[in-house]
This record gives structure tokens, sequence and C-alpha cells, in this order.
């Protein structure tokens, strides 16, 4: 019996340790919360509004240095604060309360006031200028609560007005959503313009995210966003399957009414070519609570262009054979259309004569086969281009060379080539049999034409009568279908030589070169030696040529330079001795 009273010391010692360590409990505010308003706040999904000037009232003391201010939007309540509003017009009235001028956000549904000085009975606190954000869903009003004792216990304010109502509106749907691809050829890894617009109130936070999920089929890997246009700040961004993840760091402002767009890199296109793909665009809190969304009007994604597109004249009146590498994402055949003139633009192919077909779309890689097109002019000469078809509108670039073709005369079949003279080039600078410098830079020039309405695709240049050629510089085109041209001739050997071109045009005719023009390089200058202590000749060699007379001067201003030298030296050397 002894030993149980000093168990039961210990036992009530501890029992007082925990008393103590348990706070006290303070009952809700006995002061008031009221609102300016006139009915219960309402704001719409997806909305920022301001809040109605609200006014704490202190009942006696209790609003004090110790324990500050805690108003709070209800769990029930499908609103936040807007966090950004950190320095509400706040007005202290009354014997002795006064806050802080800042205020914080401990979470996104509670607002915490500063208090700096404890409140007499009766001073109240007018605070203006917060704001509230709708987010997920519709939900019935409900009152503000607040709290005076370090937001252990929480009272719902007594004004009908102090509440908060969550309704659908026009806030809660982004407009004029696009997405639009750098390159729309399929299988190609490209970045994607996100432009999308914020309704007349609607907001996405400083702290904010926007989610981009692309159809199943795209691969999405994106690891950067860049090029934010109304949306400030920096952002961290996360991939989860097809879905883009772009968070805002805070570090902005909150992104309000208007037009906005965002790049984001590394996805992959379908690989199948299609009109009617969308992204769906969201913007959420930070907590992913939704705020507006939509999906994007439909964007293409093409096949890719034909290569290696070719053409065959058969023994056929008025038809002729194309055949191509069939494209990726190419499943609804082809579009195949001519010009007696150039059509490798996408213009000029618009504008050009479409023939009908039925062509089979073929097997991405492989060759298209002979596609015979008939009911053409016999033997007249078209230019061709072709593009694939995808799924919906999908449509590829024209073929980027585009072929030109004679049409079958009912002749013997063989490729097309069109008549030797044409392609044609020629010289027209230096003169046939005339004499160039040596050790100089000569600038052969010339022009170059296609009198069967194709186009010159490039001229060459030989100065050693064919044996070797080098690619000329267009400078200008002309009328004929071709184009004016020169090349730069470095440091020619002495002696004759003969200068030839050739020009080649889209449809791969190669010119025969002709006899080309002759030139003479003439002969280096003799070097003319003039001994030390001897002034040079000034007498110019009898017949030097201009190249040659010019290294007679160099030789002499050489020599003079010398002479030179060697008189100040020898001014230097009798100044020495004299002292």
């Amino acid at each position: 019996m002894k030993k149980l009273f000093p168990v039961l010391g210990v036992v009530a010692l501890a029992l007082g340790i925990v008393i103590l360590a348990v706070p006290s409990v303070k009952a809700a505010p006995a002061g008031t919360l009221t609102s300016a308003g006139g009915t219960p706040l309402t704001v719409d999904i997806g909305q920022i509004v301001t809040v109605p000037d609200l006014t704490v009232t202190d009942a006696g003391g209790e609003i004090t240095l110790a324990n500050d201010i805690r108003i709070q939007i209800p769990v029930g309540v499908n609103a936040i604060w807007d966090t950004t509003a950190l320095a509400p017009t706040m007005t202290p009235t009354g014997a002795t309360l006064a806050v802080a001028a800042a205020v914080t956000y401990p979470d996104s549904k509670t607002l915490l006031i500063d208090v700096t000085a404890s409140a007499t009975a009766g001073d109240s606190l007018a605070i203006s200028g917060l704001k509230v954000i709708g987010v997920t869903g519709a939900t019935a009003g409900a009152a503000l609560t607040w709290s005076v004792d370090g937001g252990l216990t929480y009272g719902a304010s007594a004004d009908p007005n102090a509440s908060i109502v969550v309704a659908n509106g026009a806030e809660d749907t982004l407009t004029a959503v696009t997405a639009v691809p750098a390159s729309a050829v399929v299988s190609t890894q490209t970045n994607y313009v996100i432009n999308f617009t914020i309704p007349a109130t609607g907001v996405l936070p400083s702290d904010g995210k926007i989610t981009v999920t692309f159809p199943a089929g795209f691969t999405v890997a994106s690891d950067a966003a860049s090029g934010a246009s109304g949306i400030d700040g920096g952002f961290a961004v996360g991939v989860v399957g097809q879905v883009v993840t772009i968070t805002r760091n805070g570090a902005g402002t909150n992104a309000t009414a208007g037009a906005k767009s965002i790049t984001i890199n590394k996805i992959t296109n379908h690989a199948t070519a299609n009109s009617t793909y969308t992204v769906a665009v969201a913007t959420t809190t930070t907590a992913d609570a939704a705020l507006a969304n939509a999906n994007s009007a439909a964007f293409l994604v093409n096949p890719a262009a034909i290569t290696a597109l070719t053409c065959q004249s058969p023994n056929q009146a008025g038809a002729v054979y194309l055949s191509w590498t069939v494209p990726a994402g190419v499943t609804a055949g082809y579009v195949v259309r001519y010009s007696s003139g150039d059509i490798t633009t996408q213009n000029l192919f618009n504008a050009a004569t479409d023939y009908v077909n039925t062509f089979v779309s073929g097997t991405p890689g492989q060759s298209s086969g002979s596609n015979l097109l008939v009911g053409l002019a016999p033997n007249a000469v078209y230019f061709f281009n072709v593009e694939a078809k995808g799924a919906g509108t999908s449509q590829a670039a024209i073929s980027n060379t585009g072929v030109v073709c004679r049409i079958g005369s009912g002749g013997s079949s063989g490729l097309t080539t069109l008549p030797a003279a044409n392609p044609t080039s020629s010289i027209s600078s230096p003169a046939s049999n005339s004499t160039v410098p040596a050790e100089a830079t000569v600038t052969i020039r010339g022009t170059s034409a296609d009198t069967e309405a194709s186009s010159i695709e490039k001229v060459e240049v030989s100065t050693d009568g064919g044996s070797t050629w080098s690619e000329a510089v267009p400078t200008a085109s002309n009328s004929n279908y071709g184009f004016d041209w020169t090349y730069t001739w470095t440091n020619p050997a002495e002696g004759p030589h003969v200068i030839k071109t050739r020009a080649t045009d889209r449809s791969g005719a190669v010119e025969t070169p002709g006899t080309g023009v002759t030139v003479t390089v003439g002969q280096k200058a003799a070097l003319v030696v003039v001994p030390a202590g001897q002034a040079p000749s000034t007498t110019p060699v009898v017949g030097a040529t201009v190249d040659q007379i010019k290294v007679q001067i160099r030789t002499i201003q050489e020599q003079l330079i010398v002479l030179i030298q060697q008189l100040i030296q020898q001014l230097l050397v009798e100044l020495q001795a004299s002292h």
C-alpha cells in the first residue's frame, strides 16, 4: 500500500504535464465578420472575382497580438483565394487594433492577417481588394468562416452576404484553341504551338498549369516549353503518356483574359496522315483543380512528299508513264497535274491541269510502278508534278523537282529526252582568240536557255577542253527559261586553253558541249635583276605585255627599297663616325 502512493504521484504528475501540453481552445469568435456586398458573392468556374469589402469587428479584446486573424473559404465550397493578392487595403478602426500591411496564405483556402497590436472591444478591420477563383464544379453557397485563436476554432459569419456560391459560366471554356505543328509531315518529330484564349473574366494563376493531351499514336517526349505569349514567368514541363503538363513557377502574374500561346517540343507526329487530329487543352490550379478546357480545332498531319518522280514515253500516241517512290502516309491516292510551263511551286501546281486518276496508293518506300496517263497531246512537252493524299483533307507537298516529259507520238518507246539542242549555254566573255594575263583572276561570263520551255538547273564550265568541269554561279534569270552566269578562273597557266560549257535542265537532259572558246594566257614577265649599287633600267621591254610591264615595275620598286635601305645604313655609319 505504501508503494501505491509514489506510483499515484507519478501518474498525477504525468497527467499534469499532458494537461499543460494541450493548448487552450477558445470558442468561435464572439465578434462579427460581415460583407459590404448586397448579396452572396457568386463566382463561376475558372473565373476570378473581387470580393466585396469584408469587416472584422472585435467583441471584447479577443483579437490579439498572439493569435492573429484567419478567414477561411469552407471546404465544401469550390473556390480558392487568389494568393497573388498579397497587399489588400486594410483599415483598422478603434482604439488599439493594428495589422501588418501584407497578408499570407497558409493554403489556398486560408487567409492570414498578422495582428501587430491587440484590439480593444469594438475595434474593427475593413479589408478590400481580396479575390477568389472558382474551380472544379458548381457548389451551393456557404458562409466564410474566421478564427482568432490561431486557427483552432472557426466560426461561420452570421452575415448571409459573407458567403460564396460557385456556378457554371462561360469562364470554364477556353476559346480559339489550336495546335500548330512546325512540320505537319507524318512520323516527324517537331514543335507544336498551342494557342488558346482565356475568357473575359477567366484566369490562369501564376502557379497554375496547362495540360495538353495528344491522341494515341503521337509520341510525346517534350522536355521544354518556350515562346510563351501572354504568359510570363518560368515553366516546368512533365510528360505522362500522351499528356504534357506545363507548370508555371509562380514568378509571374496571373494570366487573365486574352489570347495566349506557348510552344512545346519533341512531339512526333502520327504515322497515319489525317486532318481530324485534335488535342485537349486545359488549365488548372497548382493542385490540379479544373479551371477551363476545350479541344483544339482539327489539324493536319500530311503524307511525306513524293521523291524520284520520273516519266517514260510508251509506244502509244498521247500517253506517258509516270512513276515515283511511294511516300510515307499516303492512303488515298494521288493528285496528278500537268502544264506546258514549270509547276515546281505550289501556286503553279494549283493552277495546272488536273489529270483525274485512280492510281493505287502503294507501299511506302517502294516504287509506284508505271502509271499510264492517256488522252494527252501527242508529241507535246508537258511538266508534271504529283501530290500524295492521306485521310480527310491531308495532302503532301508537291515533289520538289517535278518532271518534264515528251508525250508519246506512237513511235518507238524509250526514256523521254529533249532535243540535243536543248538545253543550251554560251560564253559571252572572254572573246574567242583573245589573250588574258597570267597570274590573274579571269571572270568567265555567259548565259543559258531552254528552247523547249523546260528550265535550266545548272551550268558547268571547263577550262581544259572538257576534261574537268566546275559549276558556274547563276547571276540573273532570263526569259529563255535559263539564267546568266559567271565562273571565276584563278591563276590560269600560260599558253592556249579551250573553254567549254554545258547546261543541264530539270528533266536531266545534258547539253553536248560545242567547240568552245579558245583563249591564250600570256607569258609571265621575266624578272629583271639589278646588281647592288646599279640603278635599275627604266627602259620598257619592247613588245612586252601589260602583265610583263607590271612585273618589271614591281621589280624596280623592290630594287629601290634595297637601295634606300643601303643608303640609310651608310648614313647611320657616318653619323656614328662623326661622334
